[in-house]
């Protein structure tokens, strides 16, 4: 069933529900770690191109609605080794995980400053837009709507996790081609070096839209943080 969550508690990745097969990306596996709590992002080379990528194992539908979104965090001891370095927490959606040709991209980004970050292509053709953000953790998340074959990128604050903010907005039926869609989610990182548990990744949930069930998971999400970090 392509709907359902993970909390990444588990002591080991659940497999049932991930898979690192099918990337194209270098050393798409080995930047990941499991954690006890989270899936952290890391990088050891401080030159060039950097990827971590997990995806969800069920494809997601083109005839339904439905909304992905994640809890990321890039620390603020963060900082990039070189001059134009800066690393991603990423949630993506996919047409082909081999080409990477048509994507769509939500990002939490980080060189100096923090912002919030959506890219995209089509065809090969890719394009980017960013916004300045105030926070070092938050919720990215991507909607699609079936009906005008839609994809839309959104973010939240921790501290105002059900009040979202629309970053970008486009129309993929020019690269659906008829099959449903992949979910990844990662980190990326550009001419940088970065230690594990600074940049992770947690909470994800997969849920059918429009629904109240998506507020539920991310108030759910924000109460088991809160609920860990008492402990």
């Amino acid at each position: 069933m392509w709907l359902g969550g993970d909390d990444f508690d588990a002591s080991v990745l659940d497999l049932s529900r991930w898979t690192f097969d099918g990337s194209s990306l270098p050393n798409s596996s080995s930047n990941l770690i499991k954690t006890s709590s989270d899936i952290t992002f890391l990088s050891t080379s401080g030159i060039g191109e950097q990827y971590g990528v997990l995806f969800w194992k069920e494809k997601l539908p083109l005839d339904s609605d439905w909304s992905a979104t994640i809890h990321a965090s890039i620390s603020p001891l963060y900082q990039p080794s070189s001059p134009g370095g800066y690393v991603e927490a990423l949630i993506s959606v996919i047409q082909d995980m081999n080409t990477f040709s048509n994507y769509f991209t939500q990002t939490l980004h980080r060189n100096i400053f923090t912002s919030v970050s959506t890219d995209w292509a089509i065809a090969g053709q890719s394009s980017f837009t960013a916004v300045p953000a105030s926070f070092d953790s938050g919720l990215l998340r991507i909607n699609y709507r079936s009906m005008d074959k839609t994809l839309t990128a959104l973010y939240a604050e921790d501290a105002n996790p059900s009040n979202f903010t629309i970053s970008k907005k486009i129309a993929i039926d020019s690269w659906t081609n008829g099959g449903d869609l992949n979910l990844a989610i990662g980190g990326y990182s550009f001419n940088s070096t970065i230690t594990s548990g600074l940049l992770t990744l947690d909470n994800i949930t997969i849920v059918p839209e429009p629904s109240s069930l998506s507020l539920l998971a991310i108030g759910l999400g924000v109460l088991f943080r809160r609920s860990r970090k008492r402990d």
